[in-house]
């Protein structure tokens, strides 16, 4: 009397006692693995993707708006119009949805300037990192970890950071 047993209405089922019942077992086991398996690899392989993209992304966009001297010292200044202008240059050159990725222009200590939507407004930014690397003068790097990507740009003046460009892009 070996074997797992399962009542129902009395009748007593013995499982595992037949070649078949233990074939079967083993049959779903190797398939419960390999789902595993593949899954992890198709998980890795599309985030892997998708930083790669990001990076590539940043690299380009980055020596495109270098070349586009939007961010040359003798440009750069404290007007609204200034700002708006450099959030649109922003938006166009790193392709910023409002959905899956954001951007925000900051003020060279990490306050929030731009976008003044109520509802982006609602939502507090969380210092990161990069944040604080560009309120340095440094370039951040490209965070690939964690929820989302981030990547923070500072723009200077006279050798002083007088904005900052945050970009967040969900995974």
């Amino acid at each position: 009397e070996r074997g797992l047993f399962l009542s129902c209405g009395g009748v007593v089922l013995k499982f595992f006692r037949t070649l078949q019942w233990r074939l079967m077992a083993i049959l779903f086991l190797l398939i419960i693995c390999l789902m595993m398996t593949v899954g992890t690899f198709l998980i890795t392989t599309i985030e892997e993707t998708y930083s790669n993209s990001f990076i590539s992304d940043m690299a380009r966009f980055e020596v495109e708006l270098n070349n586009s001297n939007v961010l040359s010292s003798n440009v750069v200044s404290e007007d609204e119009a200034y700002k708006d202008e450099l959030f649109k240059v922003f938006k166009t050159y790193y392709q910023i949805d409002g959905t899956t990725k954001k951007g925000y222009l900051l003020s060279g200590t990490g306050v929030m300037l731009l976008p003044t939507d109520k509802a982006i407004l609602n939502e507090p930014l969380e210092i990161t990192n990069n944040i604080i690397l560009a309120e340095s003068g440094k370039v951040g790097n490209l965070n690939l970890e964690g929820e989302y990507f981030d990547y923070a740009k500072p723009v200077l003046r006279d050798g002083k950071v007088e904005y900052i460009f945050y970009l967040k892009q969900d995974k």
